[in-house]
């Protein structure tokens, strides 16, 4: 639904002052694509990868015990940053979000399966479909 010339007027000078107010903040929060800040949180894990690999090979390479530990934490700055790039490429792309609305088409199987929950409830569920049968 379209907005009013009124409400169009007011949205439009609540924008210029929160310009005139702060023009960095409103400049952050104008960009309407978030999948640009997941892209920027994928190429800064994919950095840190690579920073990771250097840091491990470092210490992996050099002699000397006192390298280990370098090694070591290398691979885990590879693995923080696989773990954080992945999980901005899976909220760029739609993985993460929340299921689908209850008008869209989904196989009945499929939904029931998504929803089934912890072992427990499955269990508690079953017993009661068992008393409810009788």
């Amino acid at each position: 639904m379209p907005l009013s010339e009124h409400e169009q007027r007011l949205l439009d000078q609540i924008e210029q002052a929160l310009y005139a107010e702060d023009p960095k903040w409103a400049n952050t929060v104008r960009i309407s694509d978030p999948r640009s800040h997941y892209k920027r949180r994928l190429i800064k894990a994919s950095i840190g990868f690579a920073l990771g690999v250097v840091i491990m090979m470092v210490g992996v390479v050099m002699s000397g015990s006192a390298l280990i530990p370098l090694g070591v934490g290398g691979f885990v700055v590879m693995l923080a940053a696989c773990l954080w790039g992945l999980s901005s490429w899976k909220r760029m792309n739609g993985f993460g979000d929340s299921p689908p609305a209850s008008g869209t088409a989904t196989p009945p199987g499929k939904q029931a399966r998504r929803n089934r929950g912890s072992f427990m409830e499955r269990m508690e569920e079953r017993w009661r479909r068992r008393h409810d049968d009788r």
